[in-house]
């Protein structure tokens, strides 16, 4: 019994070391937007592509940053997804005072989908760019988030890439469990490969290849 117990913290101890080591070595190769060097010239479009259900305390800010980036070939797609709160008029009132957003409504489920998964099939059917990237409508983005997105992608020739965004955090829970989150999935890739939803990057022919989100 002695001899399974003390197997047994072996097993345990070279686990989590594994893990730490892990964590430790993608850390170092994690980049960070901010080192990332900007092409500039022959910019591909691009097309951000927003679902939003029930987002009035966030979808201005965040249409907003998206519209103030420095990328000078983009369109904005924004999905109304059933929403019952007030993001359809602040929407409205955001597309009469920019012009350059299209809005879609996503009225009807259909058999064999769930929610957000349907919403990016229906954006990305309406996109056009060559580049598409969606991003969560609960964030918002410094102006040169998407340029520097899409510099790492072409430079590194990558089929998708996922940017974490810097979490704000502040209810006590919130600050014990979202890097607790973040560092379970930095320990485990990529043994449990992933991508963040708030922000995914994916060349079109692609997505086009696999037929989107089916």
């Amino acid at each position: 019994m002695i001899k399974y117990l003390i197997s047994q913290q072996l097993n345990i101890l070279i686990f989590f070391t594994f893990i730490f080591i892990n964590a430790l070595f993608n850390i170092k190769r994690i980049k960070n937007l901010k080192n990332v060097d900007t092409i500039n010239d022959n910019f591909p479009f691009v097309s951000i592509l927003i679902p939003a259900r029930n987002e009035e305390k966030n979808i201005e800010r965040c249409v907003k940053s998206i519209i103030s980036q420095n990328y000078p070939n983009f369109e904005l797609i924004i999905l109304n997804d059933n929403s019952t709160d007030r993001t359809p008029e602040i929407l409205k009132r955001l597309k009469d005072s920019y012009g350059n957003i299209k809005i879609i409504d996503n009225i009807n489920l259909e058999d064999g989908w769930i929610g957000k998964t349907n919403a990016c099939q229906k954006l990305y059917k309406e996109s056009k760019g060559e580049i598409v990237i969606f991003v969560d409508a609960d964030t918002y983005h410094k102006e040169d988030s998407v340029l520097k997105a899409v510099s790492f992608l072409l430079k590194t020739e990558s089929h998708l890439i996922t940017i974490f965004p810097q979490e704000i955090v502040e209810t006590f829970l919130e600050k014990l469990i979202i890097p607790f989150m973040n560092f379970a999935l930095i320990s485990f890739y990529p043994l449990l490969p992933f991508a963040n939803g708030q922000f995914m990057v994916y060349r079109r022919d692609v997505l086009d290849k696999i037929n989107g989100f089916i």
